[in-house]
């Protein structure tokens, strides 16, 4: 099998947070450990790339995304939503200071 960067690469992609632009689409791709998040403003072409992808890697495809990196993405008919607001609660119990009252 060969690299991450390596396929990203061959198929017009830049490294680190990589971006291409397809004809007039734009396409975000980032990968943060073993999650990868592919945003753009054309299924198709998202589409194109999840085939090319899958065929070099192991991959599942969890659909919407729903949490990243402790950011909770809320979908909505309006757009989009996203939170922090669990990782704070994550990080407050940590310290014990979710029952204080000020």
């Amino acid at each position: 099998m060969r690299s991450f960067a390596n396929v990203i690469h061959t198929i017009k992609f830049i490294k680190a947070i990589s971006i291409s632009n397809i004809d007039t689409s734009h396409i975000i791709l980032s990968l943060y450990v073993d999650d990868m998040n592919i945003i753009g403003d054309d299924i198709d072409d998202i589409s194109v790339l999840k085939t090319k992808l899958v065929r070099q890697f192991e991959m599942k495809d969890l659909s919407y995304l729903q949490y990243f990196m402790g950011i909770e993405v809320t979908r909505s008919l309006r757009g989009y939503l996203i939170s922090q607001l669990k990782i704070l609660q994550i990080f407050l119990s940590w310290l014990d200071l979710l029952t204080i009252r000020l």
